[in-house]
């Protein structure tokens, strides 16, 4: 849980400063970690809701979740490229169906470790297309997830 600093009481001094910066430190440090194992990493949702795209970790793995008000064809496309030099910062694609939601609208959930195994370190971009244009910005995350 996070304190509340009192800047009235430590603004004066250069000692109360460093005392304010590093509580502040103590108290976001766990909360970001506890995001990276299990939260959201990165998301888009057009205005209106149509589409929403969201990166997502649960419990240390990675997964790409695409969620459609219209079904617009069969399947999508879902482009991963990882940063670094050589096989690893290749663009790999490849197409995921539309499956029809229990809560309404079209979607699906895909396992980034299991469809994309690159196990490289720094930021990772992931774009979703209906194969001839995007379907929203590109999203980033960056790996390892802190533990």
């Amino acid at each position: 849980m996070r304190r509340a600093v009192s800047w009235t009481t430590v603004a004066g001094t250069a000692a109360g400063l460093v005392v304010a910066f590093s509580t502040s430190l103590a108290t976001a440090a766990p909360v970001h970690s506890r995001l990276a194992q299990s939260g959201t990493l990165a998301s888009y949702c057009s205005q209106t809701h149509d589409v929403c795209l969201r990166i997502v970790a649960r419990g240390g793995t990675v997964f790409f979740n695409a969620s459609f008000v219209h079904r617009f064809g069969r399947s999508y496309r879902l482009c991963v490229k990882a940063s670094g030099t050589g096989a690893a910062a290749l663009r790999r694609c490849g197409p995921y169906p539309l499956l029809r939601r229990a809560s309404g609208g079209w979607g699906s959930s895909v396992n980034y470790n299991r469809n994309y195994p690159m196990g490289e370190r720094g930021w990772v971009r992931v774009t979703w297309s209906d194969g001839s244009r995007p379907l929203g910005p590109t999203l980033r995350f960056k790996l390892p997830l802190s533990r």
